[in-house]
């Protein structure tokens, strides 16, 4: 590739990012115009990076994500149990917006003992792109040296409000048809 055409497409990809950046803000900028009680999943949409309806396919637990022991000292020497880590995977069945694909990867995070989102389950789900610490690996390395921790950036669920029923598609539309997010939904 010659050099007048990587600048081309670097300046290409940096006007999509700015565009995208710009789209977001102006959401919020809208979110007034969403009835009160819709402002927290308005707020959600904006965040998300990628909303689609699907299958969940697969579940396993993502354990480089985890920091060695289950159990830390939080204030005043309360313990804490770390949430374990997971790692899913979806058939895409319909984009409201995000990149296209038949399937995609996430990570979520969950409490030993709470309910975990089973393979076969359908539902709308909100992707956030995020920092995943590998803490793990971090937790290894903190005796050896004071490196920073390693992380990898990829889409997850930020709370159990990220995973929207079916039924909830055309609200979900409507709502970012109002916010301006401009989706390229199809009708699961």
């Amino acid at each position: 590739m010659d050099v007048r055409r990587a600048t081309w497409v670097a300046a290409l990809a940096a006007a999509v990012v700015g565009c995208g950046a710009a789209a977001k803000s102006a959401a919020r900028g809208r979110v007034a115009l969403v009835p009160e009680p819709e402002r927290p999943l308005a707020q959600r949409l904006i965040d998300a990076d990628r909303v689609v309806a699907g299958q969940l396919l697969e579940v396993e637990e993502a354990l480089e994500y985890e920091p060695l022991g289950s159990i830390r000292l939080g204030l005043g020497g309360a313990k804490a149990v770390v949430p374990l880590a997971y790692n899913a995977k979806i058939r895409v069945d319909s984009t409201l917006w995000g990149g296209s694909g038949a399937t995609v990867w996430f990570t979520f995070f969950a409490p030993q003992g709470a309910g975990i989102p089973q393979p076969g389950r359908h539902a709308v789900w909100v992707l956030h792109r995020r920092a995943l610490w590998r803490l793990k690996q971090c937790s290894e390395q903190q005796s050896l040296t004071s490196a920073a921790c390693p992380y990898d950036v990829g889409l997850a669920l930020d709370s159990d409000d990220d995973i929207r029923p079916p039924e909830e598609w055309d609200r979900l539309r409507t709502l970012a048809r109002t916010l301006g997010l401009s989706p390229t939904a199809t009708v699961p």
